[in-house]
């Protein structure tokens, strides 16, 4: 009762401030169940762990805001490297908080997490102000100008290669972090409505990257099933589950 206690005041100063859900998991294990807490600091990578059958990224896991109901509930997801999963689903079905537990950004209390590498996320906030150069190195590394220009190439910005100091327009926000993505070759990558709309060739977008990055697991989330072309199956979210 005692370590309960101490872990659910703790949940709760880590939930005012933002911080802390991670190292509560790691230094008090039995508070973990009860706080049903999130990790939901940008930039804090949840710890992954081993998982029970070879291609799982995924193993019944279970993820809460705070002390409500779980988002995702005993969800499994499998995945073998080249393959590319399309994952559809209304708002609220837990789409959002699956992309933050594959990028490592979300405690689970329960389930287990395995990623096969580095990660990498496309999909959100427009660009930040900054210059395309700011943008494609936001997430670091240091690539060469003759990588720059190919991955901008390969996502249909090829005509920027020569204006890298200019300001980033919105409109081109979404290729600038799928050229992010080729920029930093990870095992795998999270699509977050991050090809576009429809008719803008995004098919084609998909099948070059796939073909830059033929080891890397690709999952591509959408609210509507019609715009997951190019994938190798479609998954369903509903009430935090895949059907």
């Amino acid at each position: 009762p005692g370590l309960v206690a101490e872990g659910l005041a703790i949940a709760f100063l880590a939930r005012r401030s933002g911080e802390g859900l991670l190292q509560l998991a790691d230094a008090l294990p039995g508070a973990a169940d009860a706080t049903l807490a999130i990790a939901d600091r940008e930039g804090v990578p949840a710890a992954a762990e081993p998982p029970g059958t070879p291609g799982v990224l995924l193993e019944e896991v279970v993820v809460a805001y705070g002390y409500g109901r779980p988002v995702l509930r005993g969800l499994t997801l499998r995945a073998s490297p080249g393959e590319a999963i399309g994952i559809h689903g209304g708002p609220g079905s837990g789409k959002s908080t699956l992309a933050r537990a594959l990028l490592g950004l979300a405690a689970p209390i329960d389930g287990k997490v395995a990623r096969p590498g580095a990660v990498a996320h496309a999909g959100g906030p427009t660009p930040s102000g900054g210059s395309i150069r700011d943008e494609l190195l936001a997430a670091g590394g240091a690539p060469d100008a003759g990588e720059v220009r190919a991955a901008l190439g390969l996502v249909g910005l090829g005509a920027w290669s020569d204006r890298l100091d200019e300001p980033a327009p919105p409109e081109v926000a979404g290729r600038l972090a799928l050229a992010r993505v080729v920029l930093a070759r990870p095992a795998l990558a999270v699509l977050d409505e991050a090809l576009g709309p429809p008719g803008e060739g995004r098919a084609s977008v998909l099948g070059a990257l796939r073909r830059e990055l033929p080891g890397t697991i690709w999952i591509v989330i959408e609210r509507d099933p019609a715009l997951l072309e190019g994938v190798d199956r479609v998954h369903r979210l509903e009430a935090g589950r895949l059907v």
